[in-house]
């Protein structure tokens, strides 16, 4: 391998990242190829790790420095969650063990964004239930006040609950997608530790 070879790698591992970031990281090595000099370059790519383990740690790395920067957008933690997919499949890993590590955060968010949509769905219901049974007691108010309280109550009541769970869906979805990003994460990095020291 060379020079050109291990950066045309890197830019194809990387075409996943904003043009920009892609830009950034190769202007790095390229800075560093000609800081050491063409008389030293195949020391510098025996010092350097393979285009695929670098790709892999600039991809989890813009995931979690994305993500960071915007942890209440749960759109962000999606888009970080599939960052981190990406520098999973470009790191040197079994093929099986990425596999699984895959199947497991995808099934993570599916089964998130089922509960949020389930919880999303009970909040739409309480609060539309909630201001038909008051509208309800108004419309029995002639027949008998207590009866008329009663249905306000309790639509006023189902409202609250379904503004309550609404308000827990917007704390709750961001920091749980964080949850699984880090997750991934942290599997990823004892994934690569485990894989360098077979290397070893």
């Amino acid at each position: 391998m060379n020079k050109k070879i291990f950066i045309q790698e890197l830019r194809k591992k990387l075409k996943r990242l904003p043009q920009e970031e892609i830009e950034n990281a190769i202007g790095y090595y390229l800075e560093y190829f000609e800081d050491a000099g063409i008389d030293n370059e195949q020391d510098v790519l025996k010092e350097l790790d393979s285009p695929s383990v670098i790709a892999s740690q600039l991809l989890s790395d813009y995931a979690f420095k994305n993500d960071e920067i915007t942890i209440s957008k749960p759109k962000k933690s999606m888009s970080s969650i599939w960052f981190i997919i990406l520098a999973i499949l470009a790191a040197p890993l079994a093929l099986p063990l990425a596999f699984a590590l895959i199947m497991v955060v995808v099934a993570m968010v599916i089964v998130v964004g089922a509960v949020t949509f389930a919880f999303i769905v009970t909040t739409i219901a309480l609060i539309g239930g909630g201001i038909v049974t008051s509208f309800a007691g108004l419309a029995v108010m002639t027949q008998g006040f207590s009866t008329a309280i009663m249905f306000i109550g309790i639509g006023l009541a189902l409202i609250g609950i379904g503004l309550l769970v609404g308000v827990l869906i917007l704390i709750l979805v961001p920091k749980i997608f964080k949850g699984i990003a880090g997750l991934a994460r942290k599997s990823l990095n004892r994934l690569k530790k485990s894989n360098k020291k077979e290397e070893l």
